[in-house]
């Protein structure tokens, strides 16, 4: 594939030390210097390789840059120096059809044969908001105002409470906002609000997480918005059921298509190796999809309609073909 190589030096280290090497065909690179195309879209359908990700990136910020003017730089190289941070920012919502195909599709993606999903009575599956709010999550992920690093962003954490099961064919309103935003000393912590509303009535609100290892935008410390209540400690007791489960070897491919987020660490073996895993990484949204399958079926007599909350903390991650027990 790669007819082209180009070796991209910060300049910080010893005369002559290369930071990373970027390979492609001698289009791609002209368009990634020229800021036409974006790292990790170049990553995503192969047209570019590299052996470190976020340099790729920070090549292609500045290229971008070099394009328009740049605005001020703030003291620090901070975004929000003063602890500006955007808590309360709203993101454009729109209405989305929850449709018999995507019901369908995403219990397949996820191993979910429950018998609720069928027939004139049929629900959806407990977490099947995270395909409706796609285009929310995304907002939040690559959000203007914090600009986060993809290739490291991790979802850590997930809590959504339902007034009731979805249904085919229902007509639902998309919200979402940034609720909090805190600087750590190691990273950034971002979490946002969303939600999905009928006929006026909040049917999903769920709060999602997540952590950029090394991004600094404000001064460390600073902290802006309300956090969401805690999820509730698992008592201090044995568990009452164990359950053995194996990731599918496809899983993550087959859960991207199902709820249309193909983020390439998710899809892009090469990408997700980059970024210094041993293989493409299970979204957690799919993980615990999967984990609340297995509780519904051994202690609901395998029917969503009782859940009311779901949670977790993403504390790793997760492959395909990883074994994993609930």
């Amino acid at each position: 594939m790669a007819s082209g190589l180009a070796a991209l030096s910060s300049g910080e280290g010893p005369e002559n030390e290369v930071d990373a090497f970027i390979f492609g065909d001698d289009a791609a690179l002209v368009d990634l210097l020229a800021g036409r195309l974006s790292a990790l879209e170049g990553l995503a359908d192969g047209r570019l390789l590299t052996d470190h990700v976020g340099a790729l990136c920070r090549l292609a910020d500045v290229a971008r840059a070099s394009r328009v003017p740049p605005p001020p730089a703030p003291p620090l190289g901070l975004l929000h120096p003063r602890g500006s941070l955007p808590a309360g920012k709203r993101y454009p919502g729109g209405s989305v059809v929850l449709l018999p195909d995507a019901i369908a599709a995403y219990a397949a993606a996820t191993g979910d044969a429950s018998v609720a999903y069928r027939g004139a009575d049929g629900v959806a599956p407990p977490l099947i908001h995270a395909r409706l709010l796609r285009d929310e999550l995304f907002a939040i992920m690559e959000d203007a105002d914090l600009k986060p690093d993809l290739s490291q962003l991790l979802h850590v954490g997930h809590d959504a409470r339902l007034s009731r099961p979805l249904r085919p064919y229902e007509v639902l309103q998309r919200r979402a906002s940034l609720q909090h935003i805190a600087q750590k000393p190691g990273g950034l912590l971002i979490t946002g609000s969303l939600a999905l509303v009928s006929a006026g009535d909040v049917v999903v609100q769920a709060h999602t997480v997540f952590y950029v290892p090394g991004q600094r935008v404000a001064p460390v410390g600073t902290v802006a918005g309300t956090l969401p209540p805690p999820l509730p400690s698992p008592p201090d007791r044995a568990a009452d059921r164990r359950l053995d489960w194996q990731m599918d070897a496809d899983q993550s491919q087959r859960y991207a298509d199902a709820s249309l987020d193909h983020n390439p660490i998710h899809v892009n073996e090469a990408l997700a190796r980059a970024a210094g895993h041993p293989g493409v990484v299970v979204h957690g949204l799919c993980t615990l999809a999967r984990a609340v399958q297995g509780v519904v079926a051994a202690l609901a007599f395998d029917d969503p309609r009782s859940l009311r909350r779901i949670g977790g903390r993403f504390v790793r991650p997760v492959h395909n073909g990883d074994r994993l027990q609930t």
